[in-house]
């Protein structure tokens, strides 16, 4: 039997520049990894026969969901600013890792979607961060 518990997961945030953050536990909302594109395409020939494309295309997004008052959402705040004043080369150099007990996933070249849109109103809210990944990877 196998049992999932979010407090298990460890999600790592890292460039060469600033160094990393481990984001987990309070305040952090939940982490969505999305693939881009299809794996696989299927063409219709002229004689009704059907050929199946297969595609190697592993880019896609990560978002992380976390509170706006959280170190996490301080950390990246502080990363995308930086990020905004450096020179291009560094703008895709962010690696992300999340790992739990029955799988670890590696997105690798990660760049900012954009700065996340930020609602200010009479409770904290979540600041959803979405990251462009070139490379994302999952195991067990």
């Amino acid at each position: 039997m196998s049992v999932y518990s979010f407090s298990d997961t460890a999600v790592t945030v890292q460039h060469p520049a600033v160094g990393q953050k481990v984001i987990s536990g309070m305040g952090v909302g939940d982490i969505i990894t999305a693939f881009a594109n299809d794996s696989s395409v299927h063409t219709l020939s002229n004689d009704g026969r059907v050929i199946t494309s297969k595609i190697k295309a592993p880019n896609g997004t990560l978002t992380i969901n976390v509170m706006q008052n959280s170190d996490a959402f301080s950390w990246m705040k502080n990363l995308y600013n930086r990020l905004q004043t450096a020179g291009s080369e560094e703008w895709n150099g962010i690696t992300v890792t999340i790992k739990s007990p029955s799988e670890f996933t590696i997105c690798k070249a990660c760049s900012f979607q954009k700065f996340p849109d930020v609602t200010r109103g009479q409770q904290a809210q979540m600041v959803s961060i979405v990251l462009l990944a070139e490379e994302i990877s999952m195991e067990e």
